[in-house]
């Protein structure tokens, strides 16, 4: 798509009638790219009632290529992906709008969204998701229709929800994000209930951001809360090599939790993510492989035993390293600066210690 050459023109209403929804790529004004608002009149009996998309699934042996099927809202007001009265069997609950502005897909699933995807679907609007084994439903009604008149995706305007944070790329006049989250019940492979694929643009031009995990690429990655120790590889592709950007939003989730650092693996350097700001660099077109790593370490977890009295050595420190690595050592220092401990093993109480504030470093 992009080129108006592909496009197959309508040739007579009658024939060339648009099956309620059925999604189409269609090309709109002139010129090669043209986003601005058009009218369009359209004539039939509106669809209401229980609707079928009659989706499908085909097996080709990489079920990162199968299931995807292009369907659109068939009603004439506004519905919610997000409804609980869908009837949803063998389906991912992500969904994927081509964002025309951004030469990219905008992603959904489950609260969060990359590239100005929603929930809300406008009537009409054309969308992908995906199968995800045999006999698989997509079924609609009445109840999943909701008030108002979103307009069409093709703006930038990205929701922030829950425990996440967004990666930001940049470059070429174009850009895309990603997003890391954490859930409850989530884990480190693949959940059609939590993780949304990446679908690339398919405009040379455009570079693209993905996260990897077991050998699939991800716009959206829902990882598990009590992970104690993470590294997630970050694909970027470019379609002309030049100089691009990355930066993050929402690191504060990380604030007294979590060490995060962002690791370049073609110039080796090694650096804190909240002290990055926004990173510069040369990509290359012909580059492929992960070219990142977001290293996540947990921090040590502390139980503390208050002292029974202010003049009785009783209060009591354990300190848990829940990342179960050797070369891991902690100091404690008493509100004086003095050292009251040290070690190097990965769990251990420090006890003994009287009323006050102390400090730990790990």
């Amino acid at each position: 798509f992009g080129d108006p050459t592909s496009y197959a023109p309508i040739t007579n209403a009658s024939i060339d009638a648009i099956t309620p929804g059925l999604g189409y790529w269609t090309y709109l004004g002139t010129g090669f790219v043209n986003t601005a608002n058009l009218l369009i009149d359209v004539t039939g009996p509106t669809t209401k009632g229980n609707f079928d998309f009659g989706v499908s699934f085909s097996s080709s042996g990489s079920i990162d290529d199968d299931g995807f099927n292009m369907v659109a809202n068939p009603y004439p007001s506004t519905i919610d992906w997000d409804s609980p009265s869908w009837i949803k069997t063998n389906v991912d609950d992500a969904i994927y709008i081509w964002q025309a502005d951004l030469g990219q897909y905008a992603t959904y699933i489950g609260g969060v969204s990359t590239n100005g995807g929603s929930n809300l679907i406008p009537s009409s609007q054309g969308f992908f998701m995906k199968t995800n084994a045999n006999s698989p439903v997509l079924q609609a009604n009445e109840n999943i229709k909701v008030a108002g008149n979103p307009t069409f995706i093709k703006s930038s305007n990205s929701l922030t929800v829950g425990d996440l944070f967004r990666a930001k790329l940049e470059g070429n006049n174009f850009k895309d994000e990603a997003i890391i989250r954490f859930a409850e019940n989530a884990t480190m492979n693949f959940d059609g209930k939590f993780d949304a694929v990446k679908l690339y643009s398919t405009k040379a031009e455009v570079p693209s951001i993905a996260l990897v995990t077991t050998n699939k690429d991800l716009s959206i990655n829902t990882l598990p809360i009590d992970e104690a120790s993470i590294s997630i590889p970050v694909r970027v592709k470019v379609g002309v090599s030049g100089n691009y950007s990355l930066s993050f939003e929402g690191l504060s989730i990380f604030d007294n939790k979590a060490c995060v650092v962002f690791e370049d693996l073609k110039t080796g350097t090694k650096t804190a993510i909240q002290d990055l700001g926004t990173y510069q660099f040369y990509m290359d077109s012909y580059t492929t492989a992960p070219r990142f790593l977001i290293h996540i370490t947990k921090n040590p977890t502390l139980i503390v035993d208050n002292a029974s009295c202010s003049n009785v050595k009783d209060g009591a420190i354990e300190i848990k390293n829940p990342n179960k690595i050797s070369n891991w050592s902690y100091i404690v220092k008493d509100n004086n600066g003095s050292t009251v401990a040290g070690n190097t093993v990965s769990n251990n109480t420090v006890a003994n210690l009287s009323a006050g504030t102390y400090q730990i470093t790990y």
